[in-house]
């Protein structure tokens, strides 16, 4: 699997297969828990309301492709295998390029789902009208150059949040700061066309 470094710390994949990885519901679905922790098969398929054998299918074939690793075994009354992230899975213009307009819809609406989760939850349980949060709605009109303009400062700025994220991680793990100093978060970027009232 063909893997290029950007700025910071992470990594993207851009190659056919993470394409195949998120083209799939369950599969970006599995991605995007493994995102946030370590879990096996059963954990996810709890969470998800799935069968055992549909997830631990799409996992295997997760790891086939690269994406995710097998992190831990624990021996309980069964063998338990549970997995981690390889790599922050990253598609750049070039590979969303290669993407069939299919799997741009699946892709699309599963992360979008996932943002509405996201949502859902930090209002059920009073965590997005924080003081100090962030919550923009701005619609604007831009020419070409703008738009591509507007592309780059967002791909700038996921590239700086990652590098904070990875200076985080860091101090975490140098024990400079407090447990209660690991605060969960999501950033979540939308920029998309805006279709013309007619």
């Amino acid at each position: 699997m063909r893997r290029e470094t950007r700025q910071g710390n992470h990594k993207e994949f851009v190659d056919a297969a993470l394409i195949s990885a998120v083209s799939h519901p369950v599969r970006v679905n599995c991605l995007a828990i493994l995102l946030e922790r370590v879990a096996s098969p059963s954990e996810m398929a709890e969470e998800l309301d799935l069968p055992i054998q549909n997830v631990a299918y799409h996992v295997r074939e997760l790891e086939k492709l690269g994406c995710i690793e097998l992190a831990r075994v624990e021996k309980k009354r069964s063998t338990e295998h549970f997995y981690r992230m390889a790599e922050r899975p990253m598609l750049d213009e070039e590979a969303w390029g290669t993407v069939s307009p299919e799997d741009r819809a699946t892709i699309t609406t599963s992360l979008l789902r996932l943002i509405g989760e996201d949502v859902n939850l930090a209002m059920l349980h009073g965590t997005i009208d924080d003081d100090d949060n962030h919550l923009s709605r701005t619609p604007l009109v831009v020419d070409r150059e703008g738009w591509r303009e507007v592309v780059g400062e967002l791909k700038g700025t996921l590239d700086r949040i990652l590098e904070i994220e990875a200076r985080s991680v860091q101090r975490r793990a140098a024990k400079e700061s407090a447990p209660e100093d690991s605060i969960p978060i999501k950033v979540e970027i939308l920029h998309f066309r805006s279709p013309s009232k007619g």
